[in-house]
């Protein structure tokens, strides 16, 4: 559930008796129609905006849950320890020295990963509005109205485009997969072989700090293709302790995103004596290069982002139909987003290309759709027995994800067997 976004400043004022008294102005707050009835002021507390603060300043983790390690402080995600309600925070320091956060809040249980490309474009949005901020007059009325209402106007881009990603395709799910580090680090291990909750939750630590691993694993459960299981361990004779009892997540499909030909729109373009064979001739020539199964992790990342920006989704939908002039773009993408921009990242990543007409018109034309694509994991049956405990060997001292016990292994080929047949339906 997105809440809203809250902008504030950090101020320094001196009290009539001389003392410095920090403090958080809000600047503005917008939260959803849902959470109308919320109050910011105590969702967010005093202490858990200092913490946040200090984060960004500082780099300290210990008094939130910790974002990704290695992230840059301009950016914080985590938990907020009094409320448990989710943020993305991002800080700024302008060019007259002054401090600003802005903050989308989410539910306690919200998966924010989807949110961070928003958050992102709406911090590049804030930039700009503080760095006018700093340059203008503050003392005139006119002035300062105009700075109101422009970040305003950059809050509504952003719930509008967070509330576009509440509810998401399967297809927008795929995306999801990959392009979080954690959930992306998530199916990689998964290929390996089974993985217990234990070991998974480890590894993702090193990401990121108290990671929410039913929230991580999401996503592979809506769709459908994990499997988690309790399983009885074995013991080890010399030593006499239990191993590979617990909880066990086992992949029983694979799923990753490609491109296509588009269909619809080649067939238009076999008609089209202009514009057709210039067209038909870069299909082919990229098609020809394309290999997505030798780098699918890589592949699946860039175009999982952009399934999950849902004005890019749309105008590639619209694309595949037919082709437009540039600078007659339909009006499809919502009214904060720039058309010119995401016409250049598509450009860029070889998703459209633009070839003039004869009127000299940049005619914009879709090389592949985007589309899901679901693979029995056959190779899992070679890495589950590549791992499996050899006869003899014993548990102790060894890597807790290698190797696996037979009862684990036995599992893991089971619902390999019996998922065979599974189809997953996509919109």
């Amino acid at each position: 559930m997105v809440v809203g976004v809250v902008v504030y400043e950090f101020k320094l004022d001196i009290d009539d008796e001389n003392e410095i008294e920090p403090e958080f102005k809000v600047l503005h707050h917008e939260l959803t129609e849902d959470s109308k009835d919320l109050n910011i002021y105590e969702i967010i507390s005093i202490n858990d905006l200092f913490s946040i603060f200090y984060n960004h300043t500082a780099g300290s983790r210990g008094a939130l849950d910790a974002g990704r390690k290695g992230s840059s402080s301009n950016f914080f995600i985590g938990r907020l320890k009094e409320s448990q309600y989710a943020v993305i925070s991002y800080f700024r320091e302008s060019l007259d020295d002054r401090h600003f956060m802005t903050m989308g809040v989410f539910g306690p249980n919200d998966d924010v990963d989807r949110y961070e490309d928003t958050i992102s474009l709406l911090a590049g949005k804030m930039d700009v509005t503080f760095d006018k901020m700093s340059k203008g007059n503050l003392r005139s009325a006119s002035f300062v109205k105009s700075i109101e209402d422009e970040i305003k106007e950059n809050i509504r881009f952003a719930l509008f485009q967070m509330d576009r990603l509440t509810n998401l395709t399967k297809t927008q799910k795929v995306g999801l997969i990959y392009v979080g580090p954690e959930r992306s680090a998530t199916i990689e291990l998964l290929r390996q072989g089974p993985i217990s909750r234990h070991a998974l939750l480890y590894y993702l630590t090193e990401i990121k700090e108290n990671t929410n691993i039913d929230q991580v694993l999401r996503p592979f459960t809506e769709l459908n293709i994990i499997r988690r299981d309790w399983i009885k361990g074995e013991k080890d004779k010399r030593s006499k302790i239990v191993f590979g009892q617990g909880e066990y997540v086992f992949l029983v499909k694979d799923v990753i995103l490609i491109r296509k030909p588009p269909k619809t729109l080649i067939e238009v373009m076999k008609k089209n004596e202009d514009i057709g064979p210039k067209y038909l001739e870069r299909l082919n020539e990229f098609y020809l290069n394309y290999k997505p199964y030798e780098n699918c992790q890589d592949e699946s990342k860039l175009l999982g982002s952009f399934v999950l920006n849902s004005d890019v989704y749309d105008l590639m939908a619209l694309l595949g139909n037919r082709m437009y002039a540039k600078e007659k773009m339909p009006k499809v993408v919502s009214e904060f987003s720039d058309v010119e921009s995401i016409i250049e990242q598509l450009e860029e990543a070889k998703l459209i290309t633009i070839i003039k007409d004869k009127m000299g018109r940049e005619m914009v034309c879709l090389l592949g759709e985007i589309i899901p694509v679901v693979v029995f994991p056959e190779y899992m049956v070679n890495n589950i027995q590549n791992r499996l405990l050899k006869k003899g060997e014993s548990l102790v001292n060894i890597p807790e994800k290698d190797p696996l016990t037979v009862g684990v292994a036995r599992r893991a080929l089971e619902l390999l067997e019996s998922s065979y047949s599974e189809k997953i339906k996509f919109e």
